[in-house]
């Protein structure tokens, strides 16, 4: 019994594949995501220091150069 059960646990380990790498996994996951497009633009203008994007945003209106 016991030789049994190592045998199907070394046959679970070498089907199991190994760890991918995190980064390929997600990437693409937000591929045509509105919101993940809305964050990038936000993103950019707090960067550049855009004030007038950050004002109008402060003040829950939609910005003149969003999307």
């Amino acid at each position: 019994m016991l030789t049994k059960n190592i045998f199907f646990v070394k046959q679970k380990q070498i089907a199991t594949p190994g760890p991918t790498n995190w980064l390929q996994q997600i990437t693409g996951s937000f591929k045509d995501e509105p919101a993940f497009e809305e964050v990038l633009v936000y993103g950019r203008s707090i960067r550049q220091g855009d004030e007038s994007f950050l004002e109008a945003v402060s003040k829950n209106k939609k910005p003149e150069n969003y999307l």
